[in-house]
């Protein structure tokens, strides 16, 4: 498929398609450093089926 919205410059020849899918399907986590000093940590899973996390 051809997009036209796409600059030259950008060139996803080489790219691989899905290529973190399954990492991504096992979930993620996402640590956030406060600016007072205390850190949260949250994991997220995707529901079954899903692509977007819960």
């Amino acid at each position: 498929m051809e997009r036209d919205d796409v600059l030259p410059e950008y060139d996803f020849s080489g790219g691989v398609r899905g290529k973190h899918y399954q990492a991504y399907r096992q979930g993620y986590t996402v640590t956030i450093h406060h600016a007072d000093g205390t850190t949260t940590v949250q994991h997220f899973e995707l529901d079954a089926g899903s692509t977007t996390p819960l």
